[in-house]
């Protein structure tokens, strides 16, 4: 007889383990919440869905952070139109997260550009705009930088086209699967003056 998790039946439990499983993908690259689907809104009112890298995780505030170049469609749609939703699966965990909120971009939040090592620097150092047409294939690097990483000099000619997606989320949606029933569940994130959160809690049919 198959055993379920102490989070089967405990909304608090579930809870601390979304907490636990976005905080952990941060830094785990092989973590599958580490590149969850990242949508919004075109500008012909159309989702338009790509996977992201998670950066950050501040659970305290409930914001997630995600880096871009600043010329890239989704930050453009963002700016029309600041409502995302994130996906987030893991199929060994047999999870499900759909967090819903809103964005704003900011250029370089919590000194992130300062974070990145200079190998991951050389994706904004293109002089192409993501998403542009090519007659050939092509990575987006610049040739010099295709195999090798740029000086510390060289890399700080990126930050002009790098910036912070800020996600803010107001609702999670839980998931998760099990042959002997499914758990479902809404959290509904709530902000109150000085910054205190209120979370409410709620089992839904899965």
């Amino acid at each position: 007889m198959k055993i379920n998790p102490k989070f089967y039946n405990n909304l608090n439990l579930c809870l601390d383990k979304i907490i636990n499983l976005m905080a952990s993908a941060v830094k785990d690259r092989k973590s599958p919440f580490h590149t969850p689907l990242l949508s919004t809104v075109d500008n012909r009112n159309k989702p338009n869905s790509r996977t992201v890298v998670l950066r950050q995780f501040f659970h305290k505030k409930w914001v997630i952070l995600i880096h871009s170049d600043i010329r890239s469609k989704k930050i453009t749609e963002i700016k029309k139109n600041k409502n995302i939703c994130i996906v987030f699966y893991d199929e060994q965990e047999k999870i499900q997260l759909r967090l819903s909120g809103q964005a704003r971009i900011e250029k370089n939040y919590n000194n992130a550009w300062e974070k990145l090592s200079t190998w991951s620097r050389r994706c904004y150092l293109s002089n192409l705009k993501p998403g542009s047409n090519s007659n050939i294939y092509h990575s987006g690097f610049n040739k010099k930088y295709s195999k090798i990483a740029p000086s510390f000099e060289d890399s700080e000619k990126g930050k002009e086209n790098f910036c912070c997606i800020l996600c803010k989320i107001d609702r999670i949606e839980w998931l998760y699967l099990s042959s002997i029933g499914h758990r479902r569940a809404e959290f509904k994130i709530k902000r109150e003056q000085n910054d205190k959160i209120k979370i409410s809690k709620q089992w839904i049919i899965p």
